[in-house]
């Protein structure tokens, strides 16, 4: 079990807890600082300290900060050899944080990028692909109405079938 796994994990709980997010800061770079190699296992735990920083920093209204750190993460996950379920499970972050950013087209595109991921992994008919689909169609709503609509059936199609 990595020492860097532990950190973030305490972290994420006094993030999303609202406990003390200065300790919160402090671990995120903590980690930041341990994981200077570029070792695979060490990016993707610098992902996730970047991805929960951008969280935080959303958190605390600093949007410029949230940004920054976001970018950080994409430039690491472009380095390649990750698996494909954690990358989909940070390009939903990413999508989230985005959002929350106000710009919808960058969070319809990591949205996107997840649900390629996973119906390559799963197939086109998994129960797996709901919450990219749920998410994708969410963000469509309030800009393509035609296709929100297409995910919304595919929605329905899979949830019918895992009944």
């Amino acid at each position: 079990y990595h020492m860097s796994a532990a950190k973030i994990k305490l972290a994420d709980y006094l993030r999303k807890s609202n406990k003390n997010a200065g300790e919160a800061e402090s671990l995120y770079k903590s980690v930041l600082s341990l994981l200077k190699s570029q070792k695979a296992e060490d990016r993707k735990y610098m992902v996730q300290a970047y991805l929960g920083l951008s969280a935080l920093s959303l958190k605390l209204k600093e949007n410029k900060n949230a940004e920054e750190y976001c970018n950080k993460a994409i430039e690491l996950q472009a380095r390649g050899d990750h698996n494909p379920d954690e990358l989909a499970r940070d390009y939903l972050i990413l999508a989230s944080i985005f959002k929350s950013l106000g710009k919808p087209d960058q969070a319809i595109k990591y949205s996107k990028q997840a649900l390629q991921i996973r119906e390559a992994e799963f197939g086109f008919q998994d129960k797996t692909l709901l919450n990219c689909l749920q998410q994708l169609h969410s963000l469509l709503q309030l800009s393509d109405k035609k296709e929100a609509e297409k995910i919304k059936a595919r929605i329905a199609q899979i949830e019918a079938k895992s009944n």
